[in-house]
């Protein structure tokens, strides 16, 4: 699968510490590879293709187009601003 990260979301990562900005970035590549690891979630009152995991404190949102190949990163929150 492609990885596309919008806009909003390369600012989110852009405010990270290193050490976290490197976790994030290991997780987002392995998204490519399996868009539903172990741990993550469907969120509820989102569009249904929208999925979050975790990354320590943080999250990552995300939408899969599974027909498209296709996984958007939408966001990089902290957990406190994740919901």
């Amino acid at each position: 699968m492609q990885v596309v990260v919008l806009p909003v979301a390369r600012r989110d990562f852009r405010n990270l510490g290193r050490d976290v900005a490197r976790r994030i970035e290991g997780t987002i590549d392995a998204l490519a590879r399996n868009p539903r690891p172990s741990g993550s979630r469907l969120l509820r009152g989102h569009a249904s293709r929208t999925w979050r995991v975790r990354v320590g404190d943080w999250r990552i949102l995300y939408d899969v187009d599974y027909a498209g190949g296709l996984v958007t990163i939408l966001r990089v929150l902290h957990r406190s601003q994740a919901y």
